[in-house]
C-alpha cells in the first residue's frame, strides 16, 4: 500500500526553517564568589544572563572552568522572556530587543579562577558563544524589609538598607562593602527621604554610596535578588556613588524628579544651580550599569544640567550601560541642557589621568522628552582648559540601542572646540577629545523630535549626530534608521519670528579632520532631507567613506531636481534606493522580500545582528540579518488515495 499526499499539502504542512542557536548577549556581573550564597537554593554569586532564542522552557546552565570541565549551575531561579515582569528584573528588553533573561548561582564545584558560562536551550541545542566569567574570593550579603544594619548581612540575618546617607552609620553602602562583595536587595524600597541628610535634598540620593572601593577584577555588586525589584527614589538623585568606584548596579527601579510636571505645552523651566539638577544614574569608574528600569517618579519631571545616566572625568573610565530601559525622561518643561544621558570628561579626572572609552549597549530608549538619546559632548570652556585625554586606542561605543520617540538626535557624539591665542601670540583650536566611535546595530525610531526649549540653543532635528571637536575615526554602520523630526523640530518662533531648521538622518561635521566611514545602513524617513551631510558642501569627501546603504523617502516622487541633488549630495553610487520593506517597528521586523536583506558591504567587523541572528555573505544592510518567517499552517484537510 502506498499513500500519495498532493503536492501542494506536503509543502505547505513540511515548511521548515532551521532557527539559529541561541546567542547570548551581555551578564550583570562578570566576576563573582563560588560559595557564601547561603539562600537554601544556590550556592555562589546568582548571576543574570541576557540571550536571543533561548526558549520559554528552561534548559541548562553550565560554567566551563579552565581545564575545560562543564559543572552545572547550582540552582537556576528563572528562566523567562525579559519583559520587565517578576521574577525577573525591571526592564523590558523583550519588546524592543525580544531578548530573554536566565538568573541562576555559581557552583561550588567549580575552582577559581578564569571560566566561560553557557547554556543549552530545552531542545538540547548550544548558544552559538559564551560569555567571560571569573571565579573569585568575595562575600555575599543580603537585604531585607525588616533586616538591622547591625546585623551580619547573612541570608537569615539580613541587613535593612544599603543606603550608606547618614555620616557614620553603618550600612553596606557606607564602605562596609569590600571589593569583590556583593549585596543583593530583596526588593527593598530605597526612597531618600526615608533616610534624611541635613543640608538639603540636593545632598542625598536613593543609594548613596560612599567609600566603596571596588576594582576592575573585583567589582562591587550591588543587585536585585530574583522575583524582586529593588527601588532607589531620590527627588534628585536615584543612584550616586560618592568617592567610589568598580560598583556594579543591577536590576533596580531608579528613579528621580525635581520638578512638578506642568503638563503638555508647558514653557520650559531653567535650572539656576547644576547641583538641582535631577541624575537618575550616576556612573563610576570601572562600573556597570545593567538591566535597570530607570524613569522619573509618579508627577514629577528632570530637569537641570544632567541626565538619566550621567557622569564625568574619572567616573566613566570604562563604564559600561547594558540592557537598561530608559522611559519618559523629561517633559515639556525641560530644558535644552538636561538630556536623556550624559557623558562628558569635562570634571578633571583623578591625577589627570587619560581615560578609557565607555559602552552604551542594548539599551531600550523611549518616549523621552529630554534632549538627545545617547549624548556623549564635552567642550572647552571659556577658561579655554582642555577636554580631558582618552588613552591611545579607546573606543567610544553604542551599538544594539533600541531608541524610539527621542527628543533631539538619538545618538550625538559630538564635542566643541574653541579658537584661542596661545602665550606665543600663535591661534590654536584643540582638539577636544582624540578618540575613536563605533556606532552600529542601532534602531533608531522618530527621533529628532522637539519641541523647542530655550530659543537661543534652537532644535535638533536629526537621527545620528557625529563629529565636531573630535580627532578620530567614527565607524557607522549596520543601523536602521525609521523617521526623523517633527514639526515641532523644524520650526519653531525665535524672537518672536518662524525658524526653520532642515532635518538630516545622519549629519556630520569635523574641525580636526576626523574620518568618516558609513556604511551598511538603512535609512527610511517620510520628511523631505539629505540622508547624509557632511559640514558645507564642498568640504573634503576624501574624509568620508559612504557604501552600501539602502535609503528610501516616501516623499521622493515628489522632490525637484535641486533638492534630489541636495538630499543625495554624499552619497556612493553603491548606495541604493528602494524601500526596505520593514514589517513592524515593535518588535522590528523585514518583509521576506526586503532588498536590506542583502547588498552590504563586507569588510565591517560584524558578527551578529541586532536579534543576535548570525550574519551572512554577502551580509545584510540595517540592523536586521533576517526576516520574521511566520508558523506555517497546519493543512485543513489532507485527501489520502489508496492505489
Amino acid at each position: 500500500m502506498r499513500l500519495f499526499i498532493s503536492l501542494f499539502l506536503l509543502l505547505a504542512s513540511l515548511s521548515t526553517w532551521a532557527a539559529p542557536a541561541p546567542h547570548l548577549a551581555f551578564s550583570d556581573l562578570v566576576s563573582g564568589p563560588n560559595a557564601g550564597l547561603g539562600d537554601g537554593l544556590g550556592e555562589g554569586a546568582i548571576v543574570t544572563v541576557w540571550g536571543y532564542r533561548l526558549g520559554d522552557n528552561q534548559g541548562t546552565v553550565s560554567i566551563v572552568d579552565q581545564q575545560g570541565q562543564s559543572h552545572p549551575a547550582a540552582h537556576i531561579y528563572y528562566w523567562k522572556k525579559a519583559d520587565g515582569q517578576q521574577p525577573c528584573g525591571p526592564a523590558d528588553l523583550w519588546t524592543s530587543h525580544q531578548l530573554y533573561e536566565v538568573a541562576f548561582s555559581i557552583p561550588t564545584s567549580v575552582g577559581l579562577g578564569e571560566a566561560s558560562i553557557r547554556l543549552v536551550d530545552e531542545a538540547g541545542i548550544s548558544s552559538d558563544n559564551t560569555l567571560p566569567f571569573t571565579v573569585r574570593e568575595g562575600n555575599i550579603y543580603h537585604v531585607k524589609a525588616g533586616g538591622n544594619n547591625q546585623n551580619s548581612g547573612s541570608f537569615d540575618d539580613p541587613f535593612q538598607v544599603i543606603n550608606g546617607m547618614t555620616y557614620g552609620a553603618r550600612a553596606p553602602g557606607n564602605r562596609l562593602l569590600q571589593a569583590g562583595d556583593i549585596a543583593y536587595s530583596h526588593g527593598v524600597q530605597e526612597i531618600q527621604e526615608q533616610h534624611p541628610l541635613s543640608g538639603g535634598q540636593s545632598l542625598g540620593a536613593g543609594l548613596w554610596l560612599v567609600g566603596l572601593e571596588g576594582t576592575q577584577e573585583k567589582q562591587i555588586a550591588i543587585a536585585s535578588y530574583p522575583n524582586t525589584q529593588a527601588l532607589a527614589s531620590g527627588p534628585m538623585r536615584g543612584v550616586y556613588p560618592y568617592l567610589s568606584r568598580g560598583i556594579v548596579i543591577s536590576k533596580y527601579k531608579v528613579l528621580a524628579g525635581n520638578q512638578v510636571d506642568m503638563g503638555k505645552g508647558a514653557p520650559y523651566q531653567s535650572v539656576s544651580n547644576p547641583q538641582n539638577s535631577t541624575s537618575q544614574l550616576s556612573t563610576n569608574q570601572w562600573g556597570r550599569a545593567v538591566g535597570n528600569a530607570i524613569g522619573e517618579r509618579d508627577g514629577m519631571c528632570s530637569n537641570g544640567w544632567s541626565g538619566a545616566i550621567v557622569g564625568g572625568g574619572a567616573s566613566n573610565d570604562n563604564f559600561k550601560a547594558l540592557g537598561n530601559q530608559i522611559t519618559d525622561i523629561g517633559c515639556d518643561q525641560t530644558s535644552h541642557f538636561q538630556h536623556t544621558t550624559y557623558l562628558t570628561i569635562r570634571t578633571p579626572a583623578e591625577g589627570n589621568e587619560p581615560i578609557t572609552g565607555w559602552e552604551f549597549g542594548w539599551n531600550h530608549l523611549n518616549d523621552n522628552k529630554a534632549k538627545f538619546g545617547l549624548h556623549f559632548y564635552d567642550q572647552l570652556n571659556y577658561g579655554y582648559d582642555l577636554c580631558r585625554g582618552f588613552k591611545p586606542g579607546s573606543v567610544l561605543k553604542a551599538h544594539n540601542n533600541y531608541i524610539i520617540n527621542q527628543k533631539g538626535s538619538g545618538i550625538n557624539i559630538h564635542t566643541y572646540s574653541r579658537t584661542y591665542t596661545d602665550s606665543n601670540g600663535v591661534q590654536q583650536r584643540p582638539a577636544c577629545w582624540e578618540v575613536d566611535a563605533q556606532v552600529y546595530n542601532n534602531v533608531i525610531i522618530n527621533a529628532g523630535l522637539g519641541p523647542v526649549a530655550e530659543e537661543n540653543n534652537g532644535t535638533s532635528p536629526y537621527g545620528i549626530t557625529l563629529g565636531g571637536g573630535i580627532k578620530g575615526h567614527f565607524d557607522v554602520y549596520n543601523n536602521t534608521l525609521y523617521d526623523v523630526s517633527d514639526e515641532s523640530s523644524r520650526t519653531y518662533i525665535r524672537g518672536g519670528k518662524p525658524s526653520h531648521v532642515e532635518p538630516k538622518a545622519i549629519s556630520m561635521g569635523t574641525d580636526q579632520g576626523a574620518t568618516f566611514s558609513v556604511s551598511n545602513n538603512v535609512i527610511r524617513v517620510s520628511h523631505p532631507m539629505p540622508y547624509l551631510t557632511y559640514g558645507k558642501r564642498g568640504d573634503a569627501p576624501s574624509w568620508i567613506k559612504v557604501s552600501n546603504n539602502l535609503l528610501y523617502n516616501t516623499t521622493s516622487d515628489s522632490w525637484s531636481d535641486k533638492d534630489r541633488t541636495h538630499f543625495t549630495e554624499w552619497l556612493d553610487s553603491s548606495d541604493e534606493m528602494a524601500d526596505p520593506q520593514i514589517a513592524s517597528l515593535t518588535p522590528a521586523s523585514l518583509e521576506q522580500t526586503s532588498p536590506a536583506l542583502t547588498g552590504g558591504d563586507d569588510s565591517v567587523s560584524l558578527s551578529h545582528d541586532f536579534l543576535g541572528q548570525p550574519v551572512g555573505s554577502p551580509i545584510h544592510r540595517g540592523a536586521f540579518a533576517s526576516f520574521v518567517l511566520a508558523q506555517p499552517n497546519p493543512p485543513k484537510q489532507v485527501r489520502v488515495t489508496k492505489l
